[in-house]
């Protein structure tokens, strides 16, 4: 895994509920996906997630920041000036996904998938 979960801050707060993930090694987002769920221990999460956001393909940098706003927005990026980039990203969301404590995001790194043809 080349992103580290930081933080889901600002819970409950649809205009600021977001999530944080500092980049650790060079890699492609669009092998990522973030699942909003619930969990009942820290190793048991309930078996449908709640909603899920797939990063689209573009290239980070190892100390880059990801953040993804629960609510709609637009992508963009923002070079700092020790040479990272903050990335933002938008679920695209009404309504908070983690307002309560058990609401957690399971990040998953896609080494292979497949869809199913088009027929």
């Amino acid at each position: 895994m080349k992103l580290s979960l930081i933080r889901i801050a600002n819970r409950g707060e649809i205009s600021n509920e977001r999530l944080h993930w500092k980049v650790i090694a060079d890699t492609g987002l669009g092998n990522y996906v973030a699942l909003a769920t619930v969990y009942s221990s820290p190793t048991t999460f309930t078996a449908m997630p709640k909603s899920l956001f797939w990063f689209p393909s573009k290239p980070v940098k190892a100390g880059d920041n990801i953040v993804l706003y629960t609510k709609a927005g637009s992508a963009k990026s923002e070079p700092q000036a020790d040479g990272t980039t903050n990335h933002f990203f938008f679920w695209g969301k009404a309504t908070p996904l983690f307002a309560a404590n058990e609401d957690c995001c399971v990040t998953l790194e896609l080494n292979s998938w497949e869809a199913s043809p088009l027929k």
